[in-house]
């Protein structure tokens, strides 16, 4: 009788141990992918072909209607430059190929970051690894009225 009665507990603590595990996973999954997937949102080339930028957005926007979080990753070949991350403000919007603008220079790449609830932001990766950023006074390329 003893014996069978922990034969049966073994088995509850199984059974909830493995409800326990695949809730567990569920969660980390969701966790990832609201926080951490990268999220390809649109890719732009040198027109040389020597430099690659990739526009990325960092998991999900926040939730209601919060920040979008987001990178760009410049390379020259498979070498990774610059990876350089920022928030959009666009009311929880994802980031789309209309929140950037992209303007190859000889040194340089120069993006401008929109959002419907922000100005501008210029980002100038500078092919030596640096970077500058200036707050613009437009919105969408237009000046504010």
């Amino acid at each position: 009788m003893i014996h069978k009665k922990k034969s049966v507990l073994r088995v509850i603590f199984g059974i909830i141990a493995a409800i326990a595990f695949v809730f567990a996973c569920l969660l980390g999954d969701l966790i990832y992918d609201t926080r951490f997937k990268i999220n390809p949102v649109d890719k732009s080339t040198s027109p040389d072909g020597t430099y690659e930028l990739s526009f990325q957005q960092v998991g999900d926007p926040d939730w209601p209607f919060g920040y979008t979080h987001a990178r760009l990753v410049l390379k020259n070949g498979k070498r990774v430059i610059i990876k350089q991350t920022f928030d959009i403000a666009d009311d929880g919007a994802k980031a789309t190929i209309n929140s950037w603008n992209v303007d190859w220079k000889d040194t340089s790449v120069e993006v401008i970051i929109s959002g419907t609830e922000q100005e501008d932001v210029l980002y100038v990766l500078k092919f030596d690894g640096s970077v500058d950023r200036k707050q613009l006074d437009t919105r969408y390329g237009h000046i504010k009225e």
